[in-house]
């Protein structure tokens, strides 16, 4: 390779030629290859591995579901000792609120629970439907109906509704993604 000169005077060349080559190598590696033969070759980026279960499920996938389930045992205890009569009362006041509430904290449970919990299908005739999402669904159920007897709490077939259409919704989300 010649020397470059510039005109800032002599002893810079041989460090004006490494930064030249430095730089031509550099955009040779991120411009494509001319005409199919790459002139410089780089190894491709791999993304960091996830740390996995020998399941094959997620770790982060379990913290998230325990996070959501204190979260959420949090919030009905909180609930049931009448600390959030403020907020149940702002909740009310929008139409449907309580409901959306139910439906959005039920289903985001039930599909962090799906994702951290690997399951299998409680029958062969409905894949659809996995033992985690059951179970969930019956202690989200005893929880509703536990309510009768908890002064300050009221039984509503309306919440175990919303309920259940949010955890419908997660298996859904759980059919699309499969």
């Amino acid at each position: 390779m010649a020397s470059i000169m510039l005109p800032w005077g002599r002893g810079r060349t041989q460090r004006t030629e490494t930064f030249l080559r430095a730089t031509v190598t550099t955009r040779l590696a991120k411009s494509p290859p001319i005409g199919g033969n790459p002139i410089v070759t780089t190894p491709p980026e791999t993304p960091a591995p996830r740390p996995v279960r020998s399941d094959g499920t997620s770790l982060a996938a379990g913290w998230q579901f325990v996070a959501c389930a204190l979260a959420i045992a949090a919030i009905v205890a909180a609930a049931d000792l009448g600390w959030l009569r403020p907020i149940s009362v702002w909740v009310h006041s929008i139409p449907l609120g309580d409901k959306l509430v139910h439906a959005f904290a039920m289903g985001l449970l039930c599909w962090l629970a799906d994702r951290a919990i690997p399951s299998r299908p409680v029958a062969t005739h409905c894949s659809w439907l996995r033992w985690t999402p059951a179970i969930v669904t019956l202690v989200v159920l005893g929880e509703e109906v536990s309510q009768r007897w908890i002064p300050g709490r009221s039984f509503d077939l309306g919440d175990i509704t919303a309920d259940l259409v949010g955890i419908g919704v997660a298996l859904w989300f759980r059919a699309q993604s499969h």
